[in-house]
């Protein structure tokens, strides 16, 4: 528990078991302020949760309206998430839509390198350390990297400042599809949400 915090039962019905190694309660909407933290210090990889942080840089620094050709540089690290192929063309708006729904790695690649992807993660540290995210550190923009890494606490900081300042990253990761169109062809395709929420 936060310091000077504490629970009161208000029912008999005893608290749920939480299997999660890690877990945090906090007032997300209005305060920020944190009840309850299990294991708050604890870093481990962050995985897709990256394409959080990755989008706050898109959001910050790039038209929406702009086109990006994806190119095979795009795809060096494997992964078919989000069914894109190299030569396809898609706004910036798409490429983040499919990025934050799909889990594309490739879109979230795409999107680095269009801004110049060591710039790009730099961009992601800086917001992190702005933050206060100071046990965060970013090595990619997709999330594969072990080296990306976090705890509950920084996480918890991040949802707050996105929900605070780009609350259409979460409206993004709440929709179950997305329609988007391949410029350079013209043709459409609908991707669906992997996000289980």
């Amino acid at each position: 528990l936060a310091a000077g915090k504490s629970f009161y039962r208000t029912r008999e019905t005893p608290p749920p078991e939480i299997s999660a190694a890690r877990a945090v309660v906090a007032d997300q909407k209005n305060s920020g302020e944190l009840f309850f933290a299990a294991k708050p210090a604890d870093r481990w990889p962050l995985a897709s949760l990256t394409k959080l942080m990755g989008a706050g840089v898109v959001l910050r620094n790039l038209n929406l309206d702009d086109a990006v050709t994806l190119a095979p540089r795009d795809f060096a690290l494997g992964g078919e998430e989000g069914g894109l192929a190299p030569g396809e063309e898609y706004r910036v708006r798409d490429l983040l839509r499919v990025a934050l729904s799909a889990s594309s790695n490739e879109a979230a690649e795409a999107l680095a390198n269009f801004f110049g992807r060591a710039g790009f993660i730099g961009q992601m540290n800086t917001i992190a350390a702005s933050w206060g995210m100071t046990d965060t550190h970013f090595d990619d923009p997709a999330g594969l990297s072990a080296s990306n890494q976090s705890t509950i606490i920084d996480l918890q900081r991040l949802i707050l400042r996105i929900s605070e300042e780009y609350p259409d990253i979460l409206k993004i990761t709440r929709q179950k599809s997305w329609t988007v169109r391949d410029l350079a062809s013209g043709k459409s395709k609908t991707l669906k949400s992997t996000n289980l929420f």
